[in-house]
């Protein structure tokens, strides 16, 4: 699996982004093995090759968040968000093979008539390739050869849920995976970097355990819940070991946790939508 640190933290009370070390934010993806008692094994980091975008190749200074692998081919790939002020200026999903402990540019994944200034993130793609599409892109949207379908009607109960996982083949022609909806309070507080009082967004997600067909739309959902507590919980991965059902997730971005639970209670959470 992939584990990200980053030199920030989040203060929990006014969501201000504080950097810890120098003045920009960067980050750093490590690579390990997980044993049969899912302990970690022969962590090491991830370098990162350059990227080769127009004229010059792009140097990776900020560097991968939520990068989520997968084994396609013989060989190691993850998909991640990148956002590099010199070369990417607004969050673009990526894809990476990993060779010899360096990640190796693939692809910077986009679909025709893409809104340029808009941010991406959260893609969801099936550990296996599929034939039918690339990546689920949104609640009621697929991308399949860089075009954006649309597979469902849009309703409110898959209103604003967002990827999190890749996809788990069921074997039954449906994917599982976990996705959130983030709930967001608006305060004000006094700063004392900027000398007065400044408006902030507090974070708040919730869970749910999703169920997929093979054709990308999603099906079904379960109740929402939260691992530890309220505020920013992030799950990016997800497997099933002898009908347990492995989630990663981080918790207000400086720590990182597994949980399980059975496969069977995740079937039975789920209902129609």
């Amino acid at each position: 699996m992939t584990i990200r640190s980053s030199n920030y933290v989040v203060e929990p009370n006014t969501a201000e982004y504080v950097v810890t070390t120098g003045d920009k934010i960067k980050n750093k993806v490590y690579f390990c093995e997980l044993n049969s008692d899912l302990e970690i094994e022969n962590l090491r980091e991830i370098k990162f090759d350059s990227i080769p975008l127009a004229d010059e190749d792009l140097k990776v200074v900020r560097g991968a968040e939520d990068a989520k692998v997968f084994w396609r081919n013989g060989s190691w790939h993850f998909t991640a968000v990148m956002k590099e002020p010199y070369g990417i200026p607004i969050p673009r999903m990526t894809k990476f093979i990993i060779k010899n402990d360096v990640a190796c540019f693939l692809d910077l994944n986009g679909f025709i008539n893409e809104d340029n200034k808009k941010a991406e993130k959260n893609w969801m793609t099936p550990y296996e390739e599929s034939p039918n599409f690339d990546y689920v892109y949104g609640p009621n949207q697929i991308v399949k050869d860089r075009e954006l379908i649309t597979v469902r009607d849009l309703n409110d109960e898959i209103k604003n849920f967002r990827g999190g996982s890749n996809l788990w083949d069921l074997g039954d022609s449906t994917y599982l995976a976990i996705g959130h909806k983030t709930y967001i309070k608006k305060i004000e507080y006094f700063s004392s970097k900027r000398f007065g009082v400044v408006g902030a967004e507090l974070r708040n997600y919730e869970h749910r355990f999703a169920r997929y067909d093979y054709y990308g739309k999603l099906i079904q959902l379960s109740e929402p819940f939260q691992f530890i507590s309220g505020g920013i919980e992030f799950a990016a991965g997800l497997v099933v070991l002898d009908n347990q059902v492995v989630v990663s997730f981080g918790k207000n971005d400086v720590a990182s946790y597994l949980a399980s639970i059975n496969l069977d209670k995740v079937m039975e959470m789920l209902r129609d939508v």
